[in-house]
C-alpha cells in the first residue's frame, strides 16, 4: 500500500466527496469496499449496507455512511481515512463563499460537503460543486461541524450559538446559547471549538467564554459545563475503552491552571497538565495508548492517558497549530508553522521531514 499525506480536504466529484489529494492535484476519492480504518481506538471498522454503500462503525452515533463525519474524522481524531484518492477521476471543483474559510469540511455518504464561512453562512454543497442550501447565523463560522446518525448537522458560530440543522433542507431544529461573556468574565463567546460526540450522543464543544459544554443532541439542553482558564479551540478526543475525553486549552499562564485536560463522560476532571504555551490543536489518541498534542511552543508531547505523565517530546522550529494524524505503521504526521511536515515513530523518533517552505497550520489527512 502506498501512503499519502494530504494537507487539505477539497471538493471532489465521486461518492466520498474528497479530491485534490492525488498525485496530479485533482480528482475524487474511491471509497472502495468500506474497508477498516487502520487507526487505533475510536477508528471505524468498515462494512456495507444492503445497497452496497460503504458504512463505518465509529463507536459513537456519527453518520455511519459518512466517510468524514467530524473534525479529524473519528473519536480518536486520527485524521486517517478509510478510502483512497483515485487519479484522474475528474476536475477540481470550487465554490466561492462571501468570506474567508477557517474551518475544515465534513462530508456525508452522498458526497455533500458541509462548511462554514466568515460570511456568517453555513453551507451544504453537493459533490458537483453546486449549493444545496445555506443557513445564515449571526457571526463568523470558524469551527467544523459534525454529522450524526439522525440526519442532523451540528456546528458552532461566532454569534455564541451551537446549532442543530436538518441536513436535507437546512432548517433549524434548535440552537444552544453559550453564557454571555460578561457573566463568564470573558471577552467573547464564540464557538470556535470543533464539535465532538460521546457514545450516548452528547455533544461536546469549547467556547471562547472560557467554558467547555456538554449538550443534549435532541433538545439542545445543557448537560454540564466546565469553567477553564482560557478559550478552548481544541476538539475533544474520546477514549471509548476508558470512557474518557481529552482536549487542550489556550491558557499559557501556568499559575492560572492546566492547558491539557482529561475528563470522564460526566465532566469530572481526571487530570490536568500545564505547559506554559497555548494549545489550539486537537489531541490524537494513539493505538499504542498515549495522547499526542502539540502547542505554540513548537513541542509535540506524548502523554500517558491515565495520569497525563509526559512520555516523550519532539521540538519543531516554530509553533504547532495543526493537529497530528496517524500515518503508516502508526507513525505520527505533524505539520508545523516552521514550514515542515514531520513524521515521527510512535516512540518520538524522527523518521522523515518534508520542507514545504511556508508556514503550515492546516491539520493533515492520511489515506
Amino acid at each position: 500500500m502506498t501512503w499519502r499525506v494530504c494537507l487539505a480536504l477539497v471538493l471532489g466529484v465521486a461518492l466520498g466527496g474528497l479530491g485534490g489529494c492525488n498525485d496530479k492535484g485533482s480528482g475524487a476519492l474511491d471509497p472502495g469496499d468500506g474497508g477498516a480504518d487502520e487507526g487505533g481506538d475510536g477508528g471505524a471498522d468498515g462494512g456495507a449496507d444492503v445497497a452496497g454503500q460503504p458504512t463505518w462503525d465509529y463507536g459513537v452515533p456519527l453518520d455511519p455512511k459518512a466517510p468524514w463525519p467530524r473534525f479529524r474524522r473519528d473519536p480518536a481524531q486520527t485524521g486517517r481515512a478509510a478510502f483512497a484518492p483515485a487519479d484522474g477521476a475528474g476536475p477540481l471543483l470550487t465554490f466561492a463563499t462571501g468570506g474567508g474559510i477557517f474551518s475544515s469540511p465534513v462530508i456525508d455518504g452522498d458526497g455533500v460537503v458541509y462548511i462554514g464561512s466568515a460570511d456568517w453562512n453555513f453551507y451544504a454543497l453537493r459533490s458537483d460543486g453546486t449549493e444545496k442550501w445555506r443557513f445564515k447565523t449571526g457571526g463568523i463560522i470558524d469551527s467544523a461541524a459534525l454529522l450524526d446518525d439522525q440526519g442532523r448537522v451540528y456546528f458552532g458560530s461566532g454569534d455564541g450559538y451551537l446549532y442543530a440543522l436538518d441536513r436535507q433542507d437546512g432548517q433549524q431544529l434548535w440552537r444552544f446559547q453559550a453564557q454571555p461573556p460578561e457573566g463568564a468574565q470573558a471577552f467573547i463567546n464564540w464557538f470556535e471549538g470543533n464539535v465532538a460526540m460521546l457514545p450516548d450522543g452528547t455533544l461536546l464543544a469549547g467556547n471562547d467564554n472560557f467554558h467547555f459544554y456538554a449538550v443534549d443532541r435532541d433538545e439542545g439542553a445543557q448537560l454540564w459545563d466546565l469553567r477553564l482558564p482560557d478559550q478552548t479551540w481544541s476538539a475533544a478526543a474520546v477514549d471509548l475503552t476508558g470512557q474518557r475525553l481529552f482536549f487542550g486549552n489556550n491558557n499559557l499562564v501556568t499559575l492560572l491552571g492546566p492547558n491539557t485536560y482529561a475528563l470522564d463522560f460526566a465532566g469530572k476532571k481526571l487530570w490536568g497538565k500545564a505547559t506554559g504555551a497555548t494549545i489550539a490543536a486537537s489531541p490524537l489518541l494513539h493505538p499504542a495508548g498515549f495522547l499526542a498534542l502539540g502547542g505554540f511552543d513548537g513541542t509535540l508531547l506524548a502523554r500517558n492517558l491515565d495520569d497525563g505523565a509526559e512520555l516523550w517530546r519532539f521540538e519543531a522550529r516554530d509553533h504547532l497549530y495543526s493537529s497530528p494524524a496517524l500515518g503508516a505503521q502508526d507513525s505520527l504526521i505533524q505539520p508545523s508553522a516552521d514550514g515542515s511536515v514531520y513524521c515521527l515513530d510512535p516512540d518520538g523518533t524522527l523518521l522523515w521531514t518534508f520542507d514545504w517552505g511556508a508556514p503550515l497550520r492546516s491539520s493533515p489527512a492520511v489515506d
